[in-house]
């Protein structure tokens, strides 16, 4: 017996491939048509019209004519896309019996109950059966959207033995069955599917299709991928621009970090801060020398975000990283320093002793801080030489690195510093005092008339927490009568410390600036409480911010800025209370941003303790 023959009209390579296979398994002879005038077609021949082939009158009225995805006229037969073989098979079952097609009972369970352990008989074995039918479920728009994700996690598993139904998804399928599927084709890297993902980025109009069809683009190292993502990035389109970005960076090349460090002076911050994130992704010398060059863009989340990635990328980014600064300008060279300093590299050394010589002494505060976060023995000398700074900042700075680090040399280096400039006594007293350096406190406590003076620049800070931690250092001095005589001294400052003064919570991630706000505002009649960042700022004002009187921020901060946190006092927490913000920025429009984020007032280092005092009256009644 002569086997059946089907003709397939249909200008669609991979429906057309998969509607052969099916058709040739069913026992039929197929011939894919280019031209509908087909002499010798007996009526017994089956024919499929796709949607885009126009039915000549030579084959308008023959009895078997099947529409592939819509209906013809005068033709009772339809087949639904993407071709479902179960669908198919009761279909040609039926040619002479039409009236027999709607008995046709979906594979799919129609009860959701059922669904999940069918869900679960499915594999390798019998998957290219069921997903097609499962592509036209997910499409339907009357699908439940409750067991759609469970749906679609199944299909992803399984596409991924059966990459030519992913071609057929995107070919055939509707929104929901385009967007898996595009998922897919790049999660494979399918090469077959580029054309078709650049065909369907051109008529798109889902977001969540757009999306993938943009992400999926980042796995192909073609041309015509990465053309197509350059032109999305530079797009009007935010959403689409995004995608594109972190698309990029799966295989970026040398002009694609060269666009990407463009972006990061992008006025839209989303568009800057996703161009950073692309730029470390990469993780190339290339692309850290890139992002160092942008060491304090205007956005202050956008600084922060590139502060960020750099320290966390470590001994990678540290050569870049040194080379930026070496040519950059004071506000960079104090984000550098910050930067090298949560490094904590030693290989970093040379580059921040460099900037001591720096004629900005918030440059030298900066690099002097750094250094003090450095475990190394080799920071013990420019600690100590920065002891001479003629700014008292960058004095506390270095006081504070020798505690920490070097606290027994540390010692003799603060002798010999007061040795050789008797002048800087008390700069240096107040600055033990102030940074709370108990290692160099007891080392230097043999000399009583020493140990007295720390212990009175102490008690004038009027901060019951650093008086406590003094109190508890005294106890360990050796000498009884010095003991004795600094511990009297602090427990009357303890108590003469008046019971009821405003409290400000003092937010800056410098533990130098901590330690000096703590010691200085006591003075001018306030209560302190610190915090690291402004992360941390707001877990200590959600309990019951009428707390404090007033919130004293930096700028410039890991995790939330003080723009990020003066945005959630004002927006999520609704608190009025006063914001005084201090920066080392001079850009206006850094002000303007916080002014209109919801700060009170606005105070540049350096500053005099005359001027900080003079705002906090002004803005605490």
């Amino acid at each position: 017996m002569q086997a059946p023959k089907a003709h397939i009209f249909w200008n669609a390579p991979f429906g057309q491939r998969h509607l052969t296979l099916w058709l040739k398994t069913f026992g039929y002879q197929v011939f894919p048509e280019k031209n509908p005038d087909v002499p010798h077609m007996g009526p017994d021949d089956v024919l499929f019209l796709g949607p885009d082939v126009p039915v000549p009158e030579a084959i308008s009225s023959h009895p078997l004519r099947i529409g592939l995805g819509r209906p013809l006229d005068g033709s009772p037969f339809c087949l639904k896309m993407p071709t479902a073989p179960r669908v198919l098979a009761h279909l040609l079952k039926n040619l002479h019996t039409p009236e027999r097609i709607t008995d046709y009972t979906p594979g799919i369970p129609a009860d959701f109950i059922d669904i999940i352990p069918w869900l679960g008989t499915l594999d390798a074995s019998n998957s290219d059966v069921h997903i097609p039918e499962l592509f036209q479920y997910i499409d339907d728009p009357k699908a439940d959207t409750a067991i759609l994700p469970v749906l679609t996690d199944r299909i992803q598993t399984l596409l991924r033995s059966i990459p030519e139904l992913i071609l057929l998804g995107l070919e055939q399928g509707g929104g929901r069955t385009r967007t898996l599927c595009a998922r897919m084709a790049g999660t494979l890297a399918e090469e077959e599917a580029l054309p078709l993902l650049l065909s369907l980025l051109h008529v798109s109009e889902h977001a969540d299709e757009t999306e993938a069809l943009i992400r999926a683009l980042g796995a192909f190292s073609h041309p015509e991928a990465r053309k197509q993502l350059h032109r999305e990035i530079q797009g009007q389109d935010t959403l689409r621009s995004l995608a594109a970005i972190e698309s990029l960076a799966q295989k970026a090349d040398t002009r694609d970090i060269a666009l990407l460090s463009r972006l990061i002076s992008h006025p839209e911050t989303l568009i800057a801060v996703d161009a950073a994130g692309a730029l470390a992704a990469i993780g190339s010398p290339d692309a850290y020398t890139a992002l160092a060059s942008h060491l304090h863009p205007e956005d202050a989340l956008v600084r922060k975000v590139v502060a960020t990635l750099l320290a966390q990328a470590g001994e990678k980014a540290l050569l870049p990283l040194m080379a930026a600064m070496r040519r950059a300008n004071d506000q960079e060279r104090i984000i550098g320093a910050l930067v090298l300093g949560h490094m904590g590299l030693p290989q970093a050394l040379d580059c921040l002793c460099e900037q001591l010589r720096h004629p900005n002494a918030s440059v030298r505060f900066s690099a002097c801080e750094a250094l003090g976060r450095i475990p190394s023995e080799k920071t013990f000398f420019p600690l100590s030489a920065a002891l001479e700074d003629p700014n008292q900042d960058v004095v506390c700075a270095a006081i504070t690195g020798l505690n920490h680090q070097h606290p027994q040399s540390g010692i003799q280096a603060v002798r010999q510093s007061m040795t050789v400039n008797p002048q800087a006594h008390s700069t240096l007293v107040a600055a033990i005092a102030a940074m709370q350096a108990t290692h160099l406190f007891l080392g230097l406590s043999q000399d009583r008339k020493l140990a007295r003076d720390i212990v009175q620049a102490a008690a004038q800070s009027q901060n019951r927490r650093l008086l406590h931690r003094f109190l508890e250092a005294s106890a360990h001095i050796s000498d009884p009568g010095t003991r004795q005589g600094c511990e009297a001294l602090l427990r009357q400052a303890i108590r003469e410390i008046p019971p009821d003064r405003p409290r400000i919570l003092v937010v800056d991630d410098s533990p130098t600036m901590r330690r000096f706000y703590e010691t200085l505002l006591p003075q001018y009649g306030y209560a302190v409480e610190t915090a690291r960042d402004g992360l941390d700022a707001l877990n200590r004002l959600r309990p019951d911010p009428t707390r404090f009187s007033l919130v004293l921020t930096d700028l410039n901060m890991p995790n939330k800025n003080g723009i990020e946190l003066t945005r959630a006092l004002r927006e999520e927490m609704g608190t009025p209370l006063p914001i005084l913000m201090v920066s080392t920025e001079t850009l206006e429009n850094q002000e303007k941003s916080a002014r209109n984020a919801g700060i009170n007032a606005f105070l540049r280092k350096p500053f005099t303790a005359k001027d900080l005092a003079h705002n906090l009256a002004s803005l605490l009644p």
